[in-house]
Parts: structure tokens; C-alpha cells; sequence
């Protein structure tokens, strides 16, 4: 018996290898697609079943595992964390006492506390929540991803980097440069999960040097992060590789520093420390590799899938892999709940950066600021899942608050048109539902936002007439397209 069940078992896989080899006509290229999604396998059969389940609708993002939180939470987890941060603390003293030459884990973390302003960066307590967050109030996990934490930005960006944000100005010139170039970029929309999503493209920032890569990266996952949302959802990343030619002279060097094996082993190490270290709920990683006849993979695809195999266990298990067609990978992104239309890519391949830009000169002027807090709640980089927003143009369609705002207006037209249509109902004029809407939407915790073109940044619509002249447009509009439809059909 066990020999058949053996027997089966090798030809599923035989199969399974045959219908990659006619996505990936290359032998090795095939052994590496099969290996790097074997792996990811492998530790999804590690996990249990609720386990699986909760991962799978995260990835899908039909559901959201965030703690609901309360003041009791908050406070309870920040007494518990500096409890936890102690205990650390007392356990690398205790090695130190016993002559252990291993890296102490808290070395960052004490030098941070003997600061000018006597720590009050690491024990702001919007900073520690970041951490309790990522790790779903688990305040122990939460101590220790705080220490690498601030040993990581240490490693990378200095000392300097323990006792305040890293900001924008802590690049060089040509630095930001590479930044700009728009290879990793915050979607201006969030998924309809309510997550942020970020977006690698074209080469991925491997064509530059691995710390440079790392600390951009960096500040990009902690200025998308800032807002509360987005720490409580968690983030959703997307990796789309370019297809390049490989002829050209500056391929050629791109894929000599791509494929150079210091490189590689750098852009792993620093991508491991980051997952591990940084104060954010990674929900899922969806890879896209389009393939368009082609039947090799690009040096830059090949390493990318190599690297799979070498990133921390727990993450495998919310990576996808597709080698499909632009089309087939346009929908598949879309079952996943990312808005198709805001990859930054243009059918040409250019890269659109006009938007990324503006994000960059938003976060600039937070950082000026000693507390993001007190700036965001008037003016806004990415809308909430909740946001209603107006701004010219079909944009605002990829926001989710307003599918949500549709469906509320639609339901109100159909209240008023129904055949059965009470007297009351009858009686309402466009600001009385306008009001209802405004009601129902503040219910949701949502708000009305509106696009401020010259500061690149959406601000809040708090003048409640303003806001039901929007909303009553809509709902013309919308009464006015029913009408039309239901005398086409009575005709």
C-alpha cells in the first residue's frame, strides 16, 4: 500500500514539473521555480489548520485577525512591554556577567536611553505601539522586535538613527535620487481589505548597493506606516520584475551587480533583519513574473526566486509565486483586492513616479514635524478604508470607502424610486438623505476628503454644507441614471 500510495505521490509530482517546464522552458530555471514553491509549501504544512485558514484570508484579503483595541489594551500592553524590555535588558547582563560573546540583544535599545532627551524616542508610547501592533499585543514578541529594531537601524543608518525618526534629510543628495526613480512606491489607494500596498517594480532597487537598497526601503515602510490603520491592518507588498533586454550595455551592468553573490547575500541578510525588526504587519507578499513568450528567466527573476528560499520560515507561508501572462497576472492581482489601475507601471514600461513624487514631498514635511500625530488627522497621504474622497477625475473609484459610498447612495435611490415607496420616504428632499449618508458614514468612523492638488495630500472636508452639496450631486446623478434605465426597459 505504501509503495502505491509512493508511486502516486511521484506522479503528481512528474506532472506538476511537466506543466511548469511549459511556463519555463529552461531545465534550471524550472528546478528553481519548483524549489523555491516546494519551500513555500513546506512550511505551510508546518502550520495548523486555523493557521492556514487565517494566513489564506489574509493573503486573500477578505479578513482582518487585528486585536480590537480598547484604552485597557493599550495601557495594559505598554506596562507589559517595559516589563518585557527589563527583563531583556537583565538577561543580556546576566550573559555579559558570564562572559557570553554573542551580540547582546538589547545593545541598542540602552544606548538609546542615555540620550540627551533621556530616551524619550524609544519610550514614546506611539512608538512602542508600532511594535504591539506588528505582533498582535504579544508584548514579549514586541520587546524583542524592538530591540532588533534598534539594532538593525543602527547597523545601517548610525547611531544617530536611536534617538529620533529617520527622516529624508538623513539621505545624500544622490541618494534620493535613487529613491525617486519610483522602483518601490506606496499605492495612493488602499486594497479592499483596508491595507497599504507596496510595490516593487521594474529592477526592485537590485542594481544598487544592498545598504543603499535597505535603507530606502526602510524609510519607506516606516513613512507608509505612520498612520494607525495601516499599523492595526497590517501591508500588503507586491513584486513585479521588468522584462529587460539583456544585449543592452546597462543591462549588462545591472545584471552584474544583480547577479555578483556578495550582493545576493547582503540583500538577504538585510531583507531577514528587516521582516524580523521592522514595526509592521507584513499580510502578504505576491510575486508576479510575466513571461510573455519568453521561456528563460531574467537574471533579476531567477535571483529573486533563489532568495525565496532563503527568507525567514514564517513568512513563506504568505508568499504566492506566478509566472503568468500580463493579463492572467492583472487578474490574479485583482482577486487579491489590489486595484489594477494604480500599478505605477505604463504599458511602455516606464515607470510613473508624477504621484510617487508628491507622496515624497508629503512625508518631507512630517518629518519636519517632532510627531506625525498631530499633522495627519487635518491632511492625509493615503485616504482609510472608511474615506470618502472627491477629486476630479475617475481616480477616486480605486478608493474602497467609495464603493461603500456608492452602495449608501444607490440603496437611498432605490428607496425613493420603489414602487412601494412609504409617504414619509416620499417626503425626504436631497439634503435630508445627504444628512443620513453623513450620518451613516461617520458611524464607520470614515470621512470626507477632499484632493489638495498644490500640497500633493487629501485634507478633510469639515464644512458639513460643502459636504452635502457632494453628496446630493451624487445622488442626482445616480437617480437620474435609474430613471433612464428603467424607461429603457418599459420601452
Amino acid at each position: 500500500m505504501e509503495d502505491v500510495d509512493a508511486n502516486v505521490g511521484v506522479r503528481k509530482k512528474q506532472r506538476r514539473r511537466r506543466t511548469i517546464f511549459q511556463v519555463v522552458h529552461d531545465a534550471n530555471d524550472n528546478e528553481t521555480y519548483i524549489a523555491a514553491n516546494e519551500r513555500i509549501s513546506e512550511e505551510h504544512h508546518k502550520l495548523s489548520y486555523n493557521e492556514r485558514n487565517m494566513i489564506c484570508e489574509e493573503i486573500h484579503g477578505v479578513a482582518c485577525h487585528a486585536r480590537e483595541e480598547s484604552p485597557d489594551l493599550l495601557r495594559s500592553s505598554l506596562a507589559l512591554l517595559s516589563l518585557e524590555l527589563e527583563d531583556l535588558v537583565q538577561l543580556d547582563k546576566l550573559d555579559k556577567k558570564n562572559d557570553n560573546t554573542s551580540p547582546f540583544l538589547s545593545t541598542g535599545f540602552q544606548l538609546s536611553r542615555h540620550s540627551a532627551t533621556a530616551g524619550t524616542y524609544v519610550n514614546n508610547p506611539e512608538f512602542q505601539l508600532r511594535f504591539l501592533r506588528s505582533e498582535n499585543f504579544d508584548a514579549r514578541k514586541a520587546a524583542i522586535r524592538l530591540m532588533k529594531f534598534m539594532n538593525f537601524v543602527m547597523e545601517i543608518f548610525g547611531v544617530h538613527a536611536l534617538f529620533r525618526p529617520i527622516k529624508l534629510t538623513d539621505f545624500k543628495r544622490q541618494d534620493l535620487k535613487v529613491l525617486q526613480t519610483g522602483w518601490l512606491q506606496v499605492l495612493p489607494f488602499r486594497d479592499r481589505s483596508g491595507r497599504k500596498v507596496f510595490i516593487w517594480v521594474d529592477k526592485m532597487g537590485f542594481q544598487y548597493d544592498p545598504i543603499l537598497r535597505t535603507k530606502l526601503t526602510t524609510y519607506i515602510s516606516l513613512a507608509g506606516t505612520r498612520d494607525i490603520e495601516s499599523q492595526q491592518k497590517g501591508i500588503v507588498c507586491v513584486a513585479l520584475p521588468a522584462v529587460y533586454s539583456p544585449s543592452s550595455s546597462s543591462s549588462r551592468s545591472t545584471n552584474d551587480a544583480i547577479e555578483n553573490k556578495g550582493n545576493q547575500l547582503l540583500c538577504l541578510k538585510y531583507t531577514n533583519m528587516a521582516i524580523e525588526a521592522l514595526p509592521i504587519k507584513i499580510c502578504a507578499i505576491h510575486i508576479g513574473i510575466m513571461y510573455n513568450n519568453r521561456r528563460i528567466l531574467s537574471p533579476l527573476e531567477r535571483v529573486l526566486l533563489k532568495m525565496i528560499m532563503g527568507v525567514v520560515p514564517r513568512m513563506l507561508p504568505r508568499m504566492t509565486i506566478d509566472i503568468v501572462g500580463a493579463e492572467e497576472l492583472r487578474k490574479i492581482l485583482s482577486g487579491y483586492g489590489i486595484s489594477i489601475n494604480l500599478i505605477p507601471v505604463a504599458s511602455s514600461g516606464a515607470i510613473k513616479i508624477v504621484e510617487f513624487k508628491k507622496w515624497l514631498k508629503f512625508q518631507r514635511r512630517i518629518d519636519d514635524l517632532e510627531t506625525a500625530e498631530a499633522y495627519l488627522p487635518s491632511e492625509i497621504d493615503c485616504p482609510g478604508s472608511n474615506d470618502v474622497v472627491f477629486r476630479p477625475g475617475s481616480s477616486m473609484i480605486e478608493n474602497p470607502g467609495n464603493d461603500v459610498f456608492r452602495s449608501l447612495v444607490e440603496s437611498k435611490v432605490r428607496e425613493v424610486t420603489s414602487d412601494s415607496v412609504s409617504y414619509l420616504t416620499q417626503q425626504k428632499t436631497k439634503d435630508d438623505i445627504a444628512m443620513e449618508i453623513v450620518e451613516e458614514i461617520s458611524q464607520r468612523k470614515g470621512r470626507f476628503l477632499r484632493w489638495n492638488n498644490y500640497e500633493g495630500c487629501w485634507a478633510e472636508l469639515k464644512d458639513i454644507s460643502q459636504v452635502k452639496s457632494k453628496i446630493a450631486t451624487t445622488y442626482r446623478d445616480l437617480k437620474l441614471k435609474t430613471q433612464r434605465i428603467r424607461n429603457d426597459l418599459s420601452n
